[in-house]
């Protein structure tokens, strides 16, 4: 136990922000998947507890969603895209993030903040009239994209800086 103390006390004072973004991304994350479940409720009401329990539940465009309105059957698959595009961006910016944030604690913090502002512009976007071409979708999209590559030219530097090399002090 003393051990696993004294290699805590290790960590750069600034990991806590990288670990309170990571814990922001990841209740934005399961935020988007209650939204997409009460959703469903709405739409498929009480019976949609019994269609899971026969099998899949219908994502909006099997024998259930037959029966929906327009605007019911592009709410529940449009919550689905949002959940699904957040999981994707999630799976690979989180466990990237908590490892470069033990060199560059701040840089990963930045490109982590950029991505919950771009991820709230890209859903409050999403679920507007015009969707696809909605400009804060847009603008979230870029933002979300360019966390998402500042956090793979972040990977080899992260990597380097293990081994001993120095970068750019910048990034420190």
């Amino acid at each position: 136990a003393a051990r696993a103390i004294n290699w805590m006390s290790s960590l750069p004072k600034a990991y806590g922000l990288v670990c309170f973004m990571a814990t922001w991304i990841s209740t934005q994350t399961l935020i988007s998947g209650e939204y997409e479940k009460r959703e469903r409720l709405r739409v498929f009401g009480s019976g949609g507890g019994e269609i899971a329990a026969r099998g899949m539940p219908d994502d909006g465009n099997g024998v259930y969603a037959r029966d929906l309105t327009y605007v019911d059957w592009f709410v529940v698959n449009t919550c689905k895209r949002i959940r699904e595009n957040n999981l994707e961006h999630a799976v690979f910016l989180l466990p990237a993030g908590i490892a470069t944030g033990l060199w560059f604690p701040y840089t990963t913090s930045a490109v982590f903040f950029g991505y919950t502002v771009g991820r709230s512009m890209y859903t409050y976007g999403y679920l507007r009239e015009e969707a696809d071409m909605h400009p804060m979708r847009m603008a979230g999209s870029f933002t979300l994209n360019l966390a998402s590559v500042s956090m793979m030219l972040l990977l080899p530097c992260a990597a380097m800086r293990m081994y001993g090399y120095r970068i750019v002090k910048l990034l420190r």
